[in-house]
Parts: C-alpha cells; structure tokens; sequence
C-alpha cells in the first residue's frame, strides 16, 4: 500500500513536468509575443502583380518623410552615374533624376526612379519602380519585377522574368519573354497596318440546342457531347460546354460563355461576349475579339489583330504558355504560369 501511495504523487508530478516543458514554449510566446510583423510574401506567392512595386513605393514614401525606421534604408544614386559601381550596393537605390546610363547596369538591389529609365543591352535589374516611363533596349532584362506610372517599351528579345506593370501602356517587342504583365493596354510587337474593316456580313441567329447531341441544361445553358462546329456569320445568345473540340465559325458571335474540354479555334473576325475556358489549346485567330477572360490550362495562342478585353472592362488571360503573334492586343493582365513569349511568323 506504501509503494502504491508513492507512486500517484510521483506519477503525477512527472506528467505535470511534461506538460510545463511541452507548453513553455507557447506560454512564452504568449507573453512576450516574437512573430508580431507580418509575414514576407515570396515573389511567387502573390496573385497582384504590383503588390511589390506598392510596397516598395510605401517604403520609399517613408523614408522622404524622414521616418527613423527607414533613414537608413536608401542608397542614393551618384549625380555622375557613370561613376556608380553598381556592383558595390547594398541597400536600396534610389535616383532624383532619369537615367540613362552608357556603362552597363548590373543591380541586385531594387532601384527607385523620380522619372525615366533607359536601359541598354546587357543592362541586368532586379527589381525597378519608375515614376516615368520604361524603355528596354534589346537584349537587357528585368529578372524581378518592374512598375511604371507612364509606359513601358520592350525592344527585340528582352525578358521580364517575373512581373512587369504599367499604369498607362505596355509594348512588347518580338521575341521577347514575359511572365505576368499588367496594363490597361499590352501590345505584343509591331504587326502589320490592321486592314479597314470589310463589309460586314449579315448574322443569321442561331440556337445551341439545334446542334447535333446539344442537351439544354437550363434556359440559358447548353452541352453539347463530343466535338462542336458552330457556323460562320451566326449568332448565339447563352452559354455553352463541350466534352470534345469547339470550332467557333469565323464572323460568328456568341452572347455568353464558351468551354470545351479538348480545345477551342476561334476563327477570324469572331467575338465572345463573355469567357472563354478549356483544357487544351486555345488558339484565338486573326481579328477575332474576346471580351471575358480567357483562361487554358495548357496553351493559348493569340494571333495577329486579336482583342482580348478593352479598356472599360479588363480581363485576364491565363494559361501554362502563352504564344502572342506581333499585333495582339490585351486589356488588363496576361499570365504565362511557364513561358510566355512574342513571335512573329
């Protein structure tokens, strides 16, 4: 009975060490708190494309206000640029004045500029916040992101690895690579002088459910099974979902949404009031317009003339690669989640 009587008050007190040793920790923490500030968003791990250039602009906006957390947190640019050893810095940049400088950039640091900025071939930036404008000569690059108030030109084959904004206009030159950009208008190179408009060709109204295996699913929603074949100089009005391939006719317009599981054609001069999605490949032909988002899974291929958005109502185009002939158009953002390049044929 002795030993039995010992045992509880011993067993006890081991258990209750166990606990304080396993909660110690979080009562620590609890008291003298260690993980107050915000957590740091990694350069992939943010859906906004100017998240970045908005933060960094808030930082520089802190230190012009003499701020005592961020006194020390800038580098000025040197007055004769050409004397700047940019291999040398370690903390933020930030220049009064437009650069353009005849020695090569090269800057790991991100770089804040009260106006413009031209770079030349070889110039190499990690990260670029422009009050003015933008303009990439061929061959330089920007392996973060970049921001401009005013507008921002790409020349032949440069790169923007990651994320590349504008409050005004984005140009991209022909082979250049991107991976997000946002604009109120991104161009894709120079394509050819967009012909006059031809004489428009009467419309004749058509209907989903009258497609061969259509099944109506609600009022204003159809399926059709296998692959679909919409006609030219037609118009539709709802939305539908195909389990094969869409060929949309060319000069055909649909008031809705369109999704097709194994890919989707829209042929020259067509338009899409509305989304358009798939799984496969999507490829958008000359002078067609879409007005919604556009989203693959696998590849969109954007040809020459061909609108997607517009400047009252922007939208997104997503997909794993993205292939934008020289003389595509997109109103809002374009996000190539591996590859996105401009090409011309």
């Amino acid at each position: 009975m002795t030993e039995l009587f010992l045992f509880w008050p011993a067993f006890g007190f081991i258990c209750l060490g166990l606990m304080l040793t396993a909660f110690r920790p979080a009562w620590r923490e609890w008291r003298q708190p260690t993980d107050c500030a915000p957590l740091t968003v990694g350069i992939d791990y943010s859906n906004d494309v100017i998240y970045f250039a908005e933060k960094f602009r808030t930082m520089v906006q802190a230190y012009r206000r003499g701020e005592p957390q961020a006194s020390s947190s800038f580098q000025m640019v040197n007055a004769d640029i050409e004397t700047m050893r940019w291999s040398n810095v370690t903390r933020p940049l930030l220049s009064l004045t437009s650069l353009v400088s005849r020695q090569a950039i090269h800057c790991v640091q991100p770089l804040f500029i009260d106006g413009d900025i031209h770079l030349h071939d070889g110039d190499r930036l990690a990260a670029l916040f422009a009050q003015g404008s933008i303009h990439m000569e061929s061959g330089s690059e920007i392996y973060g992101w970049a921001h401009a108030e005013k507008g921002v030109v790409l020349g032949p084959c440069c790169s923007v690895r990651r994320r590349l904004s504008s409050m005004t206009s984005i140009e991209l030159g022909v082979e250049s690579s991107f991976e997000r950009v946002h604009a109120p208008t991104v161009s894709f190179g120079e394509g050819t002088p967009r012909l006059s408009s031809p004489v428009p060709v009467p419309q004749k109204e058509r209907f989903f459910k009258d497609m061969p295996n259509a099944i109506l699913r609600t009022t204003v929603l159809c399926r059709v099974t296998g692959d679909c074949v919409l006609p030219a100089h037609a118009i539709y009005r709802g939305s539908l979902v195909v389990s094969g391939c869409l060929f949309v006719g060319a000069g055909t317009t649909i008031i809705g949404d369109i999704k097709a599981r194994m890919g989707i054609v829209i042929e020259a001069g067509a338009q899409i009031l509305g989304s358009v999605v798939s799984e496969r490949r999507i490829q958008i032909l000359q002078s067609a317009e879409i007005s919604g988002p556009l989203i693959s899974e696998s590849i969109i291929h954007l040809n020459e003339h061909s609108i997607i958005g517009s400047l009252e109502f922007p939208t997104t185009v997503t997909a794993k690669n993205i292939v934008a002939e020289a003389g595509a158009i997109v109103h809002g953002t374009v996000w190539a989640r591996e590859l996105g390049i401009v090409w011309s044929f």
